[in-house]
C-alpha cells in the first residue's frame, strides 16, 4: 500500500506546544476548509446558544471563523475554538479567566472541564500494567 507523505496522525518524535515529548501527533493543518466547515457544524449542534467566538491561535483560528456563521445575537455566551486539546494550556491562555465554552476536534485523552465540548476524543495513553 503506497502512502501519502502527508498524514492527520503522524509517527515520529514530536514536542507539543504543552511542551509534552510524544512519538506521534495530530496534524490538524491538512484539514480542508470542507473539514473544518463540517466539526464547526458539529460542535455547534452541542454547544450551548453564543454570540462570540475566538480561536486559539493559529490551530483554532480557522474553526472560529466557521463557528461564527452559527452565532445566536444575544446569548451572551463566548465560545473559544481549538483544533486539539492535550493539556489545555492554550485554551486556558485564551480563555484568560473569562467565562466561556471550548469547541475543540480532537482530545489527544487529556481530562476536559464540564464546559469543553470535543467531537474526537482518543483513549488516554495507558499506564503500566493495564491491558489494551
Amino acid at each position: 500500500m503506497k502512502r501519502h507523505p502527508l498524514s492527520l496522525f503522524e509517527p515520529g518524535e514530536f514536542t507539543l506546544n504543552s511542551g509534552i515529548t510524544t512519538d506521534w501527533r495530530i496534524n490538524a493543518e491538512l484539514l480542508i476548509t470542507n473539514d473544518i466547515r463540517v466539526c464547526a457544524k458539529l460542535l455547534a449542534s452541542i454547544l450551548p446558544p453564543y454570540d462570540a467566538v475566538e480561536g486559539v491561535p493559529s490551530g483554532g483560528t480557522l474553526l472560529a471563523d466557521e463557528l461564527r456563521a452559527f452565532i445566536i445575537p444575544g446569548a451572551k455566551r463566548l465560545v473559544i475554538a481549538d483544533d486539539v486539546w492535550t493539556t489545555g494550556g492554550s485554551w486556558n491562555k485564551i480563555c484568560d479567566g473569562r467565562e466561556a465554552f471550548g469547541a475543540i476536534i480532537f482530545n489527544r485523552g487529556g481530562p476536559l472541564p464540564d464546559n469543553i465540548k470535543v467531537l474526537w476524543q482518543l483513549a488516554p495513553k495507558l499506564t503500566k500494567g493495564q491491558l489494551l
